[in-house]
């Protein structure tokens, strides 16, 4: 069975490439500020990536019309400013 482990010796690198070298012991310790960092970045993303296919979807549904109608038969916004009620706190923050 091939090793899925891979092992550098006498590997250098420059030390203003260096990120965060520690050995395993040093590991084990959580880092609290670092996990509350990752988890708003995170969250961050999550909402931004949301608010721009919103925004997406309402482009595309406003440019939009079906060949046989003429004209779109409804609001577009409607539709997506439900999901802006269902985000909760996060919807409060954003602009109207």
């Amino acid at each position: 069975m091939p090793s899925l482990s891979v092992k550098f010796d006498n590997v250098v690198f420059p030390l203003d490439h260096e990120i965060d070298i520690r050995g395993p012991q040093e590991w084990l310790t959580p880092n609290f500020t670092q996990a509350t960092v990752h988890a708003i970045f995170v969250a961050a993303i999550y909402d931004g990536v949301a608010r721009a296919a919103r925004d997406g979807l309402i482009e595309f549904l406003k440019s939009r019309v079906p060949s046989n109608l003429g004209a779109f038969p409804g609001d577009a916004a409607t539709g997506a400013g439900d999901c802006r009620r269902h985000r909760g706190a996060s919807g409060r923050q954003c602009p109207a």
